[in-house]
């Protein structure tokens, strides 16, 4: 009579990493991810904490401190109102931080009908639909060409102070949508 010893096989002992987790591990090794992810974060806890970390009114206006320069009380001086400069910057990463997340809003939404679309139909309208993507993406607008960049620049530096109807007036076409 022959007699059968079964083996315990261990089947979970050499479970595979899953792709998130080996591009998580890549990252928090990436110096450079790093750095962008604490600055990232850095920013975003600055803005939207802007009014429990300064003591200063970003429309506050203090006539007898006008442009004063930095000092215990105004860490980065204030304008030529008498407005905290840090309490402004702080408060304006707010309206970049929104401005960033409509913008990239706007562009997945359109990605995305424009990629459903395209995998949708297939074929010919696919490659006509990405062909349209690829130039879109080919030719940059003209107010970031740089010849444009240096006539903006100094009309807006001799025009700082002016109305956006007088920039229209003053400076080349699109200057006042800086």
């Amino acid at each position: 009579m022959m007699t059968t010893t079964a083996k315990a096989i261990d089947l979970g002992a050499d479970k595979p990493e899953s792709l998130w987790g080996k591009a998580r591990k890549r990252f928090f090794r990436h110096k450079l991810a790093m750095f962008g992810l604490i600055t990232l974060s850095l920013l975003i806890f600055v803005s939207v904490a802007a009014p429990l970390l300064t003591p200063h009114s970003p429309t506050e206006i203090d006539l007898r401190a006008i442009r004063q320069p930095p000092s215990a009380e105004h860490w980065l001086g204030t304008d030529g109102t008498g407005r905290d400069v840090l309490t402004r910057v702080f408060y304006a990463g707010r309206i970049s931080l929104s401005v960033g997340i409509v913008a990239v809003a706007i562009s997945m939404v359109i990605g995305i009908i424009v990629g459903s679309i395209a995998g949708y139909a297939g074929g010919k309208v696919d490659m006509t639909l990405m062909r349209v993507t690829d130039v879109f993406m080919t030719f940059p607008r003209w107010s970031s060409s740089s010849r444009w960049r240096l006539p903006w620049a100094q009309c807006l530096q001799r025009h700082a102070g002016d109305r956006p109807a007088d920039l229209a007036l003053h400076c080349p076409p699109g200057a006042a949508s800086f």
